[in-house]
Parts: structure tokens; sequence; C-alpha cells
């Protein structure tokens, strides 16, 4: 009896102990499923190796393979999250729903370390968006733009610096040329509204400096287009700069917190709303350039400090009406230091400039064949000197109110219309003193004018099998002289092969006049537009899908350039003649620059990723009252640039850039004597600044624990301490015609860190 009830007790237990186990091991097995995925560039779907994707519960990582994938074996049913890391990519944090089956997920990380949206538009061309029909273009991606920018300045104007056929030797200043033309020759746009007025400088200073607005943590994508591209605005007659900002996430708040030792931005952005329909961006800048220069620069006499802000709302009405605002404003102020102005107190001691741009538009896309964008915008800029007395010697403001609208009409196969118009109303006030010592500038101005500009334009895109062809035009007037003008080009894209493409363009492009050249006291309101014709012709191969080359040779005679008259000391038969302070503003040059530009470019998200450019062009002017032929102020034979990134790690990763430049004229009538001594000549542009050439490297490191990432970068510009040279306004003797001081030293070697907080 007892040993029965011994047996039955056992048994007993053990089917306690089968229902108590079994179960258990049923229900683990239930409760936990496999997560794989693909990890890629947002842009351009291209897979990631390397990146570490981390599970939170339970704690586990894994790197991605060569083809971008990962997998978890055992994750819990449920709710999961998932983190992203990759050096030059945002940190990504993913909500995930695990369900019992399992789940497959596709994690897009966009380029640069600031918080962008994840809900991307994807290119499929690693090389960004590629405008039919143009044959010199190049684009930046963000993460491109931070590395390029520079530490010290943080300037998306001088990373387009490095790119193929742009040349800058002035590290003072963000302005580029290209092939020949001038920054004021520049189409310089932001998300489609006019950016002119978006710099950071003090005006009427030849001597200072310029940095743009806007941080590159905010933007997506600049492009460079030079040639003869598609004019959807009329802002100048040289190449086309297209700034374009990033949303905010439609998932998740997140934070940015960047430090260095010229300055401090924080960036927020995040979903507006409960919904996905929305979000909202802001980023604050703070810069103390002014003390940095005073620091590492034996002059820096024109040194000025910064802020800014840029604010960025989009919000989807419904699956065909979509809206967006945007706000950004900067000032810039430069304080000389009293102890300077005690014995020259009427000498520039304080000076302000404010910068700004809001923006309202309205995308509408009544049907899958019509997109219609509408755009209203305010953007100006103001700015107030004054000496050390603190007596006004400049204040002025100049703005730029408008709406435009753009259509884009697909009516069938191969064929693509686009169209536009625009109406704006230009206002310009400025007030400035005859002479202020210890400034140069001669010529005071008083005027305050108004103006109304209306233009459009239209092109379509037709293609035949591997061959599109795009006719377009866009016709302008500007009140302020009455004139008309029309712009016609013609774009050729053969796609000889799936590796070649043969492009040829040619366009009439046209730039007005300022107000100062017309209704300031040099002013001459009988000027016309200048224009410009150009001829390209290029050829791109692809090695592969991550490596490119181009080849590109180009013409642009120019017609009716404005200038003025008698500016320079010059010598006339081996007299000594001063500028005029009364001649006018003339369309009295015309010219030519002619060239061409090489490039091999190799866009990677693993190992190595950059390119080389050459750049050979040669600009001539020639003054048409005078007869006098002379080297364009902008003329440089050669421009080499050299940009590479190599990724050690998911961690880190190096990149280094090179620019060397033959360099430009010294502007006016400068000879250089065999004793190294500058004279007043009777050849104007006769003169080079000595050649630049400027290495820069950089390391990205990046610490991860929990949900936030750390990167610290270490910069050093200037790494071979090579001594540039760039011009600034001599001291002229009069009796003996010497000229003192023409060139004025740059940037020694200059080393930076800093750090970078996502959370």
């Amino acid at each position: 009896m007892t040993h029965h009830r011994f047996v039955v007790s056992i048994s007993v237990s053990v089917a306690l102990l089968s229902v108590i186990v079994c179960p258990s091991r049923m229900l683990a097995q239930g409760t936990t499923a496999a997560i794989s995925g693909v990890v890629l560039d947002a842009r351009t779907r291209q897979p990631l190796a390397g990146a570490v994707v981390e599970l939170r519960n339970p704690p586990q990582s894994v790197a991605t393979d060569a083809e971008g994938r990962f997998r978890f074996e055992t994750v819990p049913v449920g709710s999961s999250e998932l983190l992203v890391s990759l050096v030059g990519y945002a940190f990504a944090k993913y909500a995930v729903e695990v369900p019992a089956k399992g789940a497959k997920v596709t994690i897009p990380l966009t380029e640069g370390t600031a918080a962008y949206n994840e809900t991307v538009s994807v290119t499929g061309d690693v090389f960004g968006v590629r405008e039919i029909g143009v044959a010199g273009q190049q684009s930046l991606g963000s993460a491109e733009l931070r590395q390029l920018s520079g530490m010290t300045l943080d300037d998306p104007l001088r990373a387009v610096q490095a790119l193929s056929g742009a040349n800058a030797s002035d590290d003072f200043y963000g302005e580029l040329a290209v092939r020949g033309n001038g920054f004021r020759q520049l189409t310089y746009t932001l998300d489609g509204v006019p950016a002119r007025f978006l710099v950071h400088t003090i005006k009427f200073v030849e001597d200072g400096g310029s940095v743009t607005m806007i941080n590159s943590d905010v933007l997506s994508q600049v492009s460079l287009l030079r040639g003869a591209y598609s004019q959807r605005f009329d802002q100048g007659v040289g190449a086309a700069l297209d700034f374009t900002s990033s949303e905010g996430s439609r998932e998740r708040t997140r934070y940015n917190l960047t430090a260095s030792g010229t300055s401090a931005e924080v960036t927020a952005d995040g979903p507006l709303g409960a919904s996905t329909r929305g979000s909202w961006l802001v980023s604050a800048r703070r810069s103390y350039l002014d003390q940095f220069l005073k620091r590492v620069l034996s002059d820096a006499s024109q040194a000025f400090g910064f802020t800014d802000l840029f604010s960025k709302v989009v919000y989807d009405l419904s699956e065909h009406h979509q809206i967006q605002a945007s706000l950004l404003v900067g000032r810039s102020l430069f304080e000389k230091d009293p102890e300077q102005l005690r014995n020259s107190p009427r000498n520039l001691g304080r000076a302000t400039h404010v910068g700004w741009m809001a923006t309202a538009a309205w995308r509408h896309t009544p049907s899958p064949k019509v997109v219609l964008t509408h755009r209203m915008f305010m953007t100006g800029e103001s700015y107030d000197n004054a000496n050390g007395l603190n007596e006004q010697v400049a204040t002025g403001r100049a703005t730029d109110y408008g709406y435009r609208m753009d259509l884009i009409y697909a009516p069938g196969t191969g064929r693509v219309f686009e169209a536009g118009w625009s109406v704006e109303r230009l206002g310009a006030r400025q007030q400035n003193a005859f002479q202020v010592p210890g400034w140069h500038i001669l010529g005071g101005e008083d005027f305050d004018s108004h103006a109304q500009k209306v233009g459009a334009y239209g092109q379509l895109h037709w293609a035949v099998g591997p061959l599109t062809v795009t006719p377009g035009a866009r016709v302008d007037r500007v009140g302020l002289t009455g004139d008309w003008t029309a712009s016609p080009w013609l774009q050729v894209d053969w796609k000889a092969s799936a590796d070649l493409t043969v492009v040829f363009n040619a366009g009439l492009h046209h730039q007005f006049p300022e107000f100062a050249q017309i209704v300031g006291r040099r002013g001459d309101a009988g000027l016309h537009p200048e224009r410009a014709s150009n001829v390209d012709a290029g050829v791109e191969g692809r090695f592969n899908a991550t490596t490119r080359w181009q080849v590109t040779v180009f013409d642009r005679e120019e017609r009716d350039v404005v200038d003025l008259p008698d500016q320079y000391y010059r010598r006339i038969d081996g007299v000594l003649q001063p500028p005029s302070a009364m001649s006018r503003y003339a369309n009295r040059l015309e010219g030519s620059s002619r060239g061409f530009e090489l490039m091999l470019q190799r866009k990677s998200p693993d190992a190595l990723s950059g390119w080389i450019a050459y750049a050979f062009e040669h600009t001539r002017d020639t003054d048409r009252v005078t007869g006098e032929t002379f080297d364009g102020d902008f003329d440089q034979r050669h421009t080499l640039s050299l940009f590479g990134r190599y990724r050690l790690s998911d961690r880190m990763s190096v990149n280094a850039r090179w620019r060397f430049g033959s360099n430009r004229p010294i502007a006016g009538y400068v000879d250089r004597e065999p004793t190294g001594e500058f004279f007043v000549g009777g050849a104007r542009n006769a003169t080079r600044v000595p050649a630049y050439s400027r290495l820069d490297a950089r390391v990205d490191r990046t610490y991860r624990w929990g949900s936030r990432r750390l990167t610290l970068f270490a910069e050093v510009a200037n790494l071979l301490n090579r001594e540039n040279f760039r011009q600034v306004p001599p001291s002229i003797d009069t009796r003996s015609g010497q000229a003192f001081g023409p060139l004025g030293s740059m940037f020694p070697i200059v080393p930076s860190i800093g750090a970078t907080l996502e959370f």
C-alpha cells in the first residue's frame, strides 16, 4: 500500500512536471521569432556593409555582410527596437513589430551625422540627381557636404569649391568662380528660391570674408550645373548652384548637438502631430569665428562673428496636397577693438549685416501626370556700418518679394513638359559716405528704388529610344531698365550604351544690371542686360555602378558686360593717373572663356570614395571703347581638385582634400618688379597672385552607448602649412607709383577638434 502510494506520487509529480515544463518550453518556442533584413543607402539604394545593427531586448548586435544583410534568430514576439550605426550616416532608431512568423525589414540610412527624415526619395544613382542634357554637372550628398565644409567655418559653399570646374583661392570668402565667371554671375538658389542675400558678410569691406548662412547639417544635396543648363531662374550668366534642404523625421523626435573651437550648433527634428503626415526641423548656429581668427592670424582686423537659424515644416494635407514653410535668418557682427581706434577714430568701428528668407509652398498632384508647385517668398538683407565715433557711414537694405509657379506634365511615354512663371518686387536702398579712412571704398551712394520683375520658362524633354532632346526658352523683363530678354536653349542627351552617354547643349543667358549700376551715383539708366552664349559637349562613362568619368569641352562668348571705367590707378604714357570718382558704369566689355574639364569619380558606401578633377580654362576680355585686351578678373588657367574618403571601420573614417590653382590676376594695373616690389603699370591684369595649394585632412570616430551616439572629429586645415596669398586693396604712393601690400597672407596650418552628440 505504501509502495503503491509512492508510485502514484511519483507518477503525479512527473505528470505535474510535464504539465509545467512542456508548456513553458512550448511557450518559449512560441514567443520568439527571427528578424532579418538589409541596410541600404536611403538615396542610392546601395547595400551598406559593416553597419552595426543592435537589438535592444534582449541585447545583441550584428554587423551587416557585404550585401548589407543581417539576422537575429531569437527575438521576443511583439514590439522591439533596432539601433543602426555606421560612420558617415545618421544614427537611426527603428521600431519593429515582430509577429510569430518573424519579420523582414529594410532599413534606409541617410548620409551625414545630423537628424534627417527616414522617409526619403530614391534617385537610383549613387552620383545624385542627374540633369538630362547638361554636360558639366556634379552633386554633393549630405555626408560629403559635412566632410568638405570644414570644421573651422562649416560652410557648404566651401564644400562646393572642391567640385569639378569650380575654383576659389581666398580662404576668407565662401564665394567661388566657375569658368571665369565670379560669384556675382552665379545663379544661386535654396529650395527653388533666390538665395543671393543669404551670406554672412560685412558689406563694402573688400578684404573681409563671407560664410553661407545655412549650415551643412540641414542640407540634403547641393548640385552645380555648368554651361547651357535649363534656365528655371534668371539670376546670372554663369553656372547654377542649387541647395536642397532636408525634411525632419516623421518617425521620432531627434536631437543633434555639435561643438567645435569656432562654433556651436543644435539641430532638432521630429514628427508633426501623432500621425506620420508631417515633420518639423529647427537648427541654430552660433559662431565665434572672430575670436578664433584673432588667435591664429597676424591680421584679423576684419574678422566677424555670426548667428543663424533655420526652420522647416512639411505637412501632407492629403495624398495629392502637401504644404511646406521655411524660415532662415542670420546676423553678422564686426566690432573693432577700441584700442585699435584710439588713433584713427574715423575708421570702420562696428558693422552689422542681417539676411533673411521666408517661404511658403504648396505642391498639388491632381493626377499621376501633373505636378503643380506654388511658392511665395520674401528674401532680403540689411546692413549698418559705423566708424569709431559711432557716426553712420553706410546703411542699406535690399529685398526680393515674389510668387512663382512650376508645372511638370508627363503627357505620355518619353515626354515631359516643364513650365513656370514668376513675378517679383525688387527693392534697394543704399546710403554710403563718400570716403571712410581705412575703408577701401570710394564714392558715396544715396538712392532708394524699386522695380518689378516678371519671367517665364518652358521646356520639353522628348525621348526617342536612347536619344533625348530638350528644347526650351525663358523670357524676362525688369522694370528697372524696361528691357525684355529671350533666352533659348537646346540640349541633346544620347545614351550610346549602358555605360556611355554623349551630351551636347547650347544656350543664351542674360543678366540684368544691379540697382547701383542703374540708379546709383555712378549708374547709367541706359545699361542693357549682359548676355552670354554657351556651347558645351561632353562624354560620361561608367566603369561600374560606383565609378564614372567625365570629359567636357566648352566655349562661352560674352557681350555687353558691365564695367566701371577708370576704377584703378594706371600709367598712361608713363604718367600716373588716379582712379576717377566720376566715371559711370557702361556695357563696354566683351570676351570669351574656353577650355575643358576632366573628372574621375568613385562613390561607394564602403572603402574608398572621392574624385580627381582637372580644369583648364582661359578667359579674355576686351574693352570695346579703348580696344584694350586682358585676362579676365577670374581667369585661372589650371585647377586641380582631389578628394578622398576611406572608411576604416563602422566607427572610423578618414578623408583628405587637396586643391591647387594657378590663380587669378591681381585686378587692376599692377606690375611686379624682379626685386619683388609692386608698381602701378600700364597693362590691366598683367600680374597674377602666386599659385594656391592647400591640403586638408580629417578623422571621424564614433562611440555608441544605449540610444546615443557620440562622434569625435579632428581636422587640420592647410596641413602642409603652405603660405597662400590673396589680393587686397593696395596703398599707392602717388609720387613713385609703388603699390604697397597688394597681397595678403591667408590661413596657416589650423588644427581643430569637435564633437557631435546624437540622441
